[in-house]
């Protein structure tokens, strides 16, 4: 999960346009989202001649494949800011999705919903800071934060998303398709880290909090952490000095959890993993744990709006 900018829990991006994922409740694929169609009402692409439902992939390459399909996405693309937060869309929905087919394991997955559908709204909000020749307002910003122009922070946003997805959810498609058998099967084969290994048998043996604690753990300290923040490490780092004057810039993503990273982390870099992972694991993840146990109906219905393209608190 990555942390953004912006307190606005609205909507999950400026638009609100169910887009890709029909409000009409017909006979959905059984397959959900491994069926490799973002749209689940519709059978094989609309061509039932040329292709038939994908099923019994074994190799990560097959479930990464499975994985890029359901989103739309092709190597080379997004690069449009627009396109890029369209594909933010379809990620939240399929991070919904999967929690949905067993909440009782899939706790990651649900944490990394409300989180990309933070970072559509970070997105959001950097398209708004466009470039305009003299603008002061974005001038003082940049020289300040040393942060990219508003397409770029943009783009890097939904970059960072896109890799986190495409690390981590393939390994979801995997494991509620085959098994525990077939995680350690892509293991043996050199497909699957031991330390992913390691938290998917914690989930298989009923320690689901601490496994799905491990993903999480490898999301921030690995994808995150070489995928986004060190490449804009000077910027996340006044960022974060901003912030301490300004607490509401780095906000939770989770609903109902309203300590901000400096209150915290006083004084704490968000760029760097020990500060940014305190936060998480000490006030976040608890928070999310919470509302899981305690509140499932509404966690259910939020992630239903993801579903339609849309958040409201």
């Amino acid at each position: 999960m990555t942390t953004t900018i912006g307190d606005s829990r609205t909507s999950c991006d400026e638009d609100q346009i169910n887009r890709f994922f029909p409000l009409v409740d017909l006979t959905s694929d059984p397959l959900g989202f491994e069926a490799g169609d973002a749209n689940l009402y519709r059978y094989v692409g609309n061509s039932p001649t040329n292709a038939t439902d994908p099923s019994g992939l074994k190799t990560r390459a097959e479930w990464e494949q499975a994985a890029q399909n359901l989103i739309g996405f092709k190597p080379g693309s997004p690069t449009h800011p627009r396109d890029i937060l369209e594909m933010n869309r379809r990620i939240t929905a399929a991070y919904a999705e999967m929690y949905l087919r067993d909440p009782s394991k899939f706790v990651w997955a649900g944490m990394a919903a409300f989180a990309s559908c933070d970072v559509g709204k970070g997105m959001s909000q950097a398209r708004a800071l466009r470039d305009e020749a003299g603008n002061p307002l974005i001038a003082i910003g940049a020289v300040l934060t040393g942060a990219p122009t508003g397409t770029e922070l943009a783009t890097a946003l939904g970059k960072g998303n896109l890799e986190v997805y495409a690390d981590i959810y393939w390994q979801h498609l995997a494991y509620a398709q085959g098994g525990i058998k077939e995680m350690r099967d892509l293991k043996d084969r050199g497909e699957l880290l031991v330390e992913q290994l390691n938290a998917w048998e914690l989930i298989e043996q009923g320690k689901v909090w601490e496994g799905n604690r491990q993903l999480l753990i490898y999301e921030q300290s690995v994808t995150l952490q070489k995928g986004v923040y060190a490449q804009h490490s000077k910027a996340f780092k006044n960022m974060s000095w901003l912030a301490d004057y300004a607490p509401w810039m780095l906000k939770s993503p989770i609903p109902g959890h309203d300590v901000a990273f400096t209150e915290c982390v006083p004084g704490g870099n968000l760029g760097a993993f020990n500060d940014r992972w305190k936060w998480i694991d000490t006030s976040m993840l608890p928070s999310w744990k919470k509302l899981a146990q305690e509140n499932p109906a509404r966690v259910r219905e939020m992630m239903d709006e993801f579903l339609k393209g849309k958040f409201t608190k």
